[in-house]
């Protein structure tokens, strides 16, 4: 039987269609494979683009953040300039207004204290004299009280100085002042001669002032200085 020919073509026949199998198995695993390899750069490529958009909405985030971020730091500026300004204005105003307070304050002491020499040569008027009218004090007067008046009104010239030096030049009436100092100096010997003495006690400014009264009342105070010993305490 095997060697008829209807078996051979049967064997021919079996054998070809082995052989198809063999080929539509060969076929369908490369078309399988062409598939999943397809499949698999199509699942690259999806994976890809989907980083691509994953990146971009990062970037357009931090982009938003960071723009987020510097509004925010530069609302935070404007508030920290608008409250420093705030506050300079507020210490400018309160400066302006204690040097006002302490301008008047310095005023009225002043004020005050010419009021109080007033009354003191009212309730003694005979020792005008030694203050006003270039009068010597000699060792027969009343030399306690008019040193404790000369030591009141030097005390007073004295403040008035340290009022100019602490607030400056500023002050129009600080001219008026210091000519009224002068004229006091210019008119009371003994007043000179104690300063003289004693000028580093006062302010350095008082001596400024006093310095050309005492040239031009040069012979006035060399009289007062022989009216009175010279081992006087009050000279």
């Amino acid at each position: 039987m095997s060697d008829s020919p209807i078996g051979t073509v049967a064997a021919y026949l079996s054998a070809i269609a082995a052989s198809v199998s063999a080929v539509f198995a060969f076929v369908s695993a490369k078309t399988a494979a062409k598939k999943s390899k397809a499949e698999l750069a199509h699942n690259m490529e999806e994976l890809r683009q989907a980083n691509d958009r994953h990146r971009e909405a990062l970037e357009q985030s931090a982009k938003l953040h960071s723009t987020e971020l510097q509004q925010a730091n530069d609302r935070h500026k404007q508030a920290l300039e608008v409250s420093h300004r705030d506050m300079m204005l507020s210490l400018e105003q309160s400066a302006t207004l204690h040097g006002k307070e302490m301008n008047l304050g310095h005023y009225i002491n002043i004020t005050q204290r010419v009021f109080d020499l007033g009354h003191l040569f009212i309730d003694h008027p005979h020792l005008r004299k030694y203050f006003y009218d270039n009068a010597v004090v000699d060792s027969s007067e009343d030399i306690e009280k008019i040193t404790s008046f000369t030591e009141y009104i030097l005390d007073f010239f004295s403040s008035i100085q340290e009022h100019e030096r602490l607030l400056g030049d500023g002050t129009p009436s600080w001219k008026e002042w210091n000519e009224y100092i002068s004229d006091f100096f210019g008119r009371s010997p003994f007043l000179c001669v104690y300063f003289a003495e004693r000028a580093s006690w006062y302010e350095p400014g008082l001596f400024e002032i006093f310095r050309p009264v005492g040239r031009s009342q040069e012979e006035l105070i060399k009289k007062q200085r022989s009216a009175l010993p010279r081992k006087s305490e009050h000279l």
